[in-house]
Order: structure tokens, then C-alpha cells, then sequence
């Protein structure tokens, strides 16, 4: 698959995540770029591909050209995901995998509000996760809450992970 579709997509799934749940599915980072904005760690390891990466290395592959990418390995292991979440990716591919790269570019162009292209349109810009929920409707007390919840998720979740190294 095309690494932009790819991208593309997961920050819609997340969008619509935050919209219906208060929770992303990735937990990633968004920044605007020159093609619309992206899920950065996940951007990250996608350009990065041929460096030393461990796990993402073992079981991402470049595709035919530098624009694609594959899986290595059927059984990847990753957070479980809750039957929600697939479903909520499966609705998303549903709904916009029949579109390529630049027609999701355009879309997201279009239609999300918390997008503005960075300037210079070469560099690239942080969108605050207050943005995104502010676009798709939450109320200004909302956004607090949320925004300090997932500060604090995050937040744990870093410790655990850093006490199980």
C-alpha cells in the first residue's frame, strides 16, 4: 500500500476515534505537512525504512517502489485492539479506500478545519489535539477534560512501558 493512503487513513480512523470516543486508536502525534496532516511517529518509521529500527524493521517492508510499504510477517505483535477499533478501521478503509493518496489529500484539505498547510508549505507544523477536537465539535470544557485525560494516560502508559524495559 502507499505509504501516504496508509498515513492518510490512520489519521481519519483517528479523527473519527476522538469524535466518538475521546480516544485515538494510534495515540500518535498530529502534524500538518504539505500533503494534509499525519499520525508523525507512524510517518516517522515509515521514512526512516533501512535504518535501525528493531521491531518495526522486522516486520515492515519497503514495497516495490519507495512509496509503498508490506507487511514481513503475518503475526505482528501489537496492543490488542479492541473489536471497536477494528471496526472502526474496517468503516474507515470501507469508506475511503477506494481513494488514492491525493484524492485523501484533497479530502483532508477540504474538509478538516484543524488543517492549515505550514509555511513555509516544504516544513511542517504541530496540530494541537485541542484543534482536532475543537473540529469535529467538542465544547471548550470537553477539550480540557479530554486533553488532560489522555496527558495523563499517556503518561502511564510511559511508566509502564519504561519499568518492563
Amino acid at each position: 500500500m502507499n505509504y501516504m493512503k496508509l498515513i492518510k487513513l490512520l489519521y481519519i480512523a483517528d479523527r473519527r476515534a476522538l469524535a466518538q470516543w475521546e480516544r485515538p486508536v494510534t495515540t500518535d502525534e498530529f502534524w500538518a505537512m504539505e500533503n494534509g496532516p499525519i499520525p508523525s511517529h507512524i510517518y516517522d518509521h515509515i521514512k526512516q525504512q533501512g535504518s535501525e529500527q528493531g521491531a518495526w524493521q522486522e516486520r515492515i517492508s519497503p514495497g516495490i517502489s519507495n512509496f509503498d510499504i508490506g507487511i514481513k510477517s503475518e503475526q505482528i505483535p501489537m496492543r490488542e485492539l479492541c473489536e471497536a477499533e477494528v471496526e472502526l478501521l474496517k468503516s474507515v478503509h470501507a469508506e475511503f479506500g477506494h481513494l488514492d493518496q491525493y484524492q485523501l489529500r484533497n479530502y483532508m484539505h477540504d474538509h478538516f478545519q484543524e488543517y492549515s498547510p505550514p509555511q513555509p508549505i516544504t516544513s511542517s507544523k504541530r496540530i494541537e489535539l485541542e484543534s482536532v477536537l475543537e473540529a469535529v465539535a467538542y465544547s471548550r470544557e470537553n477539550i480540557e477534560r479530554i486533553t488532560r485525560e489522555i496527558a495523563e494516560e499517556t503518561a502511564i502508559n510511559a511508566l509502564f512501558e519504561q519499568a518492563s524495559l
